[in-house]
């Protein structure tokens, strides 16, 4: 596990791209911290139950990197913003609306990031177009701040090829790092670009326009990944 967690963060390094883990396989924080201590900037996590206990052992950079919806699971994202910054990602207007309200109630300021799909067609945006819109619609939004993107090309990882691999996660971060462009264009702010997991490594940390990879898996398996 140490000698997965140095690798990562060091290629991580070497391309000048930021490691925040996933923490879904793990839950564990003596592991995490070994992952921070490496060099993570912060984790990624699957709900809000994993951003909690890690805000509570004192972990302050999160992105739940899914859709969070309903108003029990909102009000607990909210109070969240007290102990640590949780990015959340939003794929519409009627997902983001509740948790902008949800915090302006409450006198804070959720950051998002809005999901772009790339391929894996589980969630998120189509590429482009779409992906302003969302960002216009919630730029007018107190309550939230729109701090970028986040994909996962999940689609790649069953590819055995390594070019054709290589080319899949290409093509797919492409129309994420291209959706951010437009979205400068349109005068919206792009700070945090996300992707990448364990099953599209190392291929995704070398994609040009990219902030941040996700990848946490890896540090177990390294028969599979």
């Amino acid at each position: 596990v140490e000698a997965n967690v140095a690798r990562i963060a060091g290629e991580c390094r070497k391309h000048g791209v930021n490691w925040r883990p996933h923490v879904k396989g793990n839950k564990t924080i003596e592991i995490v911290r070994k992952e921070i201590a490496a060099g993570a900037i912060g984790i990624t996590c699957a709900k809000i139950g994993e951003a909690e206990v890690m805000a509570e052992a004192g972990i302050k950079s999160m992105l739940i990197a899914n859709e969070i919806v309903g108003a029990p699971k909102i009000a607990r994202l909210v109070a969240l913003q007290d102990r640590a910054e949780v990015m959340v990602g939003v794929d519409s207007v009627a997902n983001a609306a509740p948790i902008a309200a949800a915090a302006e109630r409450a006198g804070k300021v959720v950051p998002v990031v809005i999901e772009v799909n790339v391929g894996m067609n589980r969630a998120g945006v189509a590429p482009g177009a779409p992906v302003v819109a969302l960002a216009d619609a919630i730029a007018k939004m107190p309550g939230v701040r729109l701090v970028g993107l986040m994909a996962w090309e999940s689609h790649a990882c069953t590819i055995e090829d390594p070019a054709e691999k290589a080319r899949v996660v290409r093509d797919a971060i492409a129309l994420l790092t291209g959706s951010a462009e437009a979205c400068r264009k349109a005068g919206h702010r792009m700070d945090v670009i996300s992707c990448g997991g364990s099953g599209t490594f190392p291929h995704c940390i070398a994609q040009p326009g990219i902030t941040e990879v996700q990848m946490g898996g890896a540090i177990f398996s390294d028969m599979h990944y």
